[in-house]
């Protein structure tokens, strides 16, 4: 008998929990969908807000996905690309989700980039090894 109370309030605890998750992101979407709507209308604060809510958690997802350098200049980066699209922001997921998708995108780009620069660089057969060595660490923003 106790072990069935303690497992219906386990239930109504896990429900009360559920509802309290889903009313908040609830909330985030629409305090994101107002402030789209109020940065679309010219508001510079608005994106000020933006950036306020989801900056640090697009850091910690690039770290995650393995950046270790540049971390600002790539969620700055990930800023820049969503306020130039966000009309074609569609709400089909959440607005950060729609920045962690762009941020890892740019992440693959930028890794691509650095694997052709470094096969640029080796294949430049006229470099000695000292300045292969010297460009191959510029390769890392494709600068030779």
């Amino acid at each position: 008998m106790a072990r069935r109370r303690l497992n219906a309030s386990v239930r109504r605890s896990s429900n009360r929990a559920e509802r309290m998750i889903q009313a908040e992101q609830t909330d985030d979407a629409s305090l994101d969908g107002a402030l789209i709507a109020q940065w679309m209308a010219g508001d510079e604060r608005a994106a000020t807000a933006i950036v306020e809510r989801h900056a640090g958690a697009l850091a910690r997802f690039a770290v995650r996905l393995g950046v270790d350098e540049d971390v600002d200049e790539l969620v700055q980066d990930t800023f820049i690309k969503a306020f130039s699209a966000l009309g074609s922001f569609r709400s089909d997921s959440s607005l950060r989700t729609w920045l962690f998708t762009i941020e890892r995108r740019l992440v693959i780009d930028r890794r691509r980039r650095f694997v052709s620069c470094e096969s640029e660089v080796l294949d430049e057969p006229h470099l000695d090894q000292s300045r292969r060595q010297d460009s191959h660490v510029d390769s890392r923003r494709c600068v030779h």
